[in-house]
């Protein structure tokens, strides 16, 4: 995963996704993984182009038997489609509102992956 792209290069955060599903895979087989879409922070939208090319390389990885990809930026989002503080303060971090929306977001698929087990 891209913790800091400045020192992690977009190539190795693509890279390091898909041996982490496939050593998964190997010591779990039976495992499933869902995933969320990388968020760019308003604080570091120079770095936008390169996550958004993360993200579509990673959304592809929902091929693979088992990976879940959601896109729940929308979710986080208000109605004018702005990040307001109230759902991430610093805008970096999401608050207890950000999280109760992430959960409601998540929830459906989680609660499907729980039920096909």
């Amino acid at each position: 995963m891209v913790t800091n792209p400045l020192l992690d290069p977009y190539d190795h955060g693509v890279g390091t996704h898909q041996v982490l599903y496939s050593r998964l895979f190997e010591t779990n087989p039976s495992s499933s993984i869902i995933r969320s879409r990388l968020q760019c922070s308003q604080n570091r939208q120079m770095f936008r182009p390169g996550i958004d090319r993360i993200n579509r390389i990673i959304s592809q990885l929902e091929s693979r038997d088992r990976v879940t990809y959601l896109d729940i930026t929308s979710a986080l989002l208000e109605p004018d489609e702005s990040l307001s503080k109230e759902v991430m303060p610093d805008f970096l971090n999401l608050s207890e509102d950000g999280y109760r929306r992430w959960t409601k977001a998540i929830l459906p698929s989680i609660s499907a992956q729980l039920a096909s087990t």
